[in-house]
């Protein structure tokens, strides 16, 4: 199981999915961040093995 957590600037989670992968399995997803406001968010992808976080600053 795969967690994606997209947040905006003072923590707020505003979209967040579960996905279901296999192992080794190479897994793909876009978010549609045209309905959100300009501005900084960050993105967490995690699972039990992992955890990767990334700024995303929209103009």
């Amino acid at each position: 199981m795969i967690t994606v957590c997209l947040t905006n600037i003072i923590g707020e989670v505003i979209y967040r999915i579960q996905i279901t992968a296999a192992a080794n399995q190479k897994q793909v997803q876009s978010i549609d961040l045209s309905g959100f406001q300009d501005g900084i968010y960050f993105m967490e992808v995690s699972s039990k093995d992992f955890k990767y976080l990334d700024k995303i600053i929209k103009q």
